[in-house]
């Protein structure tokens, strides 16, 4: 007979609850970006998959001209941060999961913040282009050949921001958002399947000069029960301070036994 057992019903109920409320706000992060100490690969459409040369690494950042991890220096206590400035188009830094990573099928979350948007990078009064936007693109690629044998591969192209398809291979955006301001804790959500490779673009556009520039950092994935729950923490009590009042109760309980 285990303890729980031997514990009125009503209080084991309580004491379960607890539990599962302990396990909700336990977020499993699978990913944490924070740029202290991280290199960009100088690959501007690397592939994922198919007979070509010039293979994406899982779990690397990559990117090409105008991408960089700086440290805004006019900022005090500022740490490094992924800065994408274009000078035309799209330029962005990509990074790929598999199912290393995200380890099964599910909803996950992405955090992250933009720590500095800049929409005029020539002046810190003036409105930049009306095209002007930090972007961040989330897809889902498949059935791309990993024996490397077939022209079934994806194109990982930083100065567009779309993961291309080539032969059989399939890819599927499945959330893209746009900002014009620095954000905190900004989260979007999206469902892998358990197979294939999720292929996230973090950048900046614009339509042309004044130029603009957005800077990254923060960024984690984590599962999507996990950071609703973490959402719902202002309006469900402490574990901690529910525990304390289970015991709290348990020690009254047994106080009127005697």
């Amino acid at each position: 007979m285990t303890v729980f057992e031997i514990l009125p019903q009503g209080l084991r109920f309580v004491l379960y609850s607890l539990l599962a409320i302990t396990q909700a706000h336990s977020a499993t992060v699978f990913f944490e970006e924070n740029f202290s100490s991280t290199n960009i690969v100088n690959s501007t459409r690397p592939y994922l998959g198919g007979w070509y040369s010039n293979q994406v690494s899982y779990n690397t950042w990559t990117a090409g001209n105008n991408v960089s991890i700086a440290t805004n220096s006019t900022v005090v206590g500022s740490t490094p941060a992924l800065v994408a400035a274009p000078t035309s188009g799209v330029r962005t830094a990509a990074i790929v999961f598999d199912s290393n990573t995200l380890t099964s099928a599910g909803v996950y979350t992405l955090t992250f913040d933009i720590t500095s948007y800049v929409a005029n990078t020539s002046s810190s009064t003036a409105s930049g282009n009306a095209s002007n936007a930090a972007i961040v693109n989330i897809y889902a690629g498949t059935n791309y050949d990993t024996s490397k044998t077939s022209a079934s591969g994806l194109i990982v192209n930083t100065e567009t921001g779309i993961l291309e398809q080539l032969g059989n291979a399939k890819a599927e955006l499945l959330d893209s958002q746009k900002f014009t301001s620095a954000v905190t804790s900004q989260q979007m959500t999206f469902t892998y399947s358990g197979t294939g490779a999720i292929v996230m673009f973090f950048g900046a556009e614009t339509g042309g000069w004044p130029f603009p520039s957005a800077s990254f950092d923060n960024i984690s994935i984590t599962s999507a029960a996990a950071s609703a729950s973490a959402a719902a923490a202002t309006t469900v009590p402490e574990p901690s301070a529910m525990a304390f009042a289970a015991i709290l109760f348990i020690g009254l309980l047994s106080r009127r036994r005697r």
